[in-house]
């Protein structure tokens, strides 16, 4: 009966997809289906996928144990997916690896930036000091001696 029941709609979803009945079923049952496959995001699917091995490890590791296990684990697993979105806590994890690397990068960039300012300022040092040139000693002219300079070595300067 339910067959039936979903093999109608889905005829009259694609055989007269302009009546208003059509219209109705799309947007009662497609479009919000739709909007949520819409925001599956790789994520997700490895999350599912994770579960799924998992699922499939138990059962071949413990047989007919592991399937009711898995049986077992259902509803729980369920009502974890849908009280909380598992995908969201993988984009935090990637989140918070990212801010860490972030960071470090940033720690590391600026060590490399200091460094490489000081090694600047100690090129910049050296070179300013090779341009500096010891002051010149100008050596001073001796007296010129005059023959009418009464006298010639300055014994009577301070006398």
């Amino acid at each position: 009966m339910l067959l039936s029941l979903m093999l109608g709609v889905l005829a009259v979803l694609i055989v007269f997809p302009e009546t208003p009945m059509a219209r109705a079923l799309c947007r009662v049952l497609v479009a919000p289906l739709a909007a949520r496959l819409n925001r599956v995001r790789p994520g997700h699917l490895i999350f599912a996928g994770a579960l799924i091995a998992l699922a499939t490890a138990l059962i071949l590791l413990f047989e007919w144990e592991g399937v009711r296990l898995v049986g077992m684990a259902a509803p729980e697993v369920v009502s974890w997916l849908a009280m909380f979105d598992a995908a969201a806590v993988l984009d935090l994890a990637a989140v918070a690896v990212a801010m860490a690397a972030t960071t470090r990068f940033r720690a590391v960039r600026d060590r490399v930036l200091a460094m490489a300012g000081q090694a600047v300022t100690t090129v910049r040092t050296v070179r300013a000091r090779g341009r500096r040139r010891s002051p010149k000693v100008r050596p001073t002219a001796p007296r010129p001696t005059r023959s009418d300079d009464p006298d010639p070595f300055g014994a009577y300067a301070f006398g």
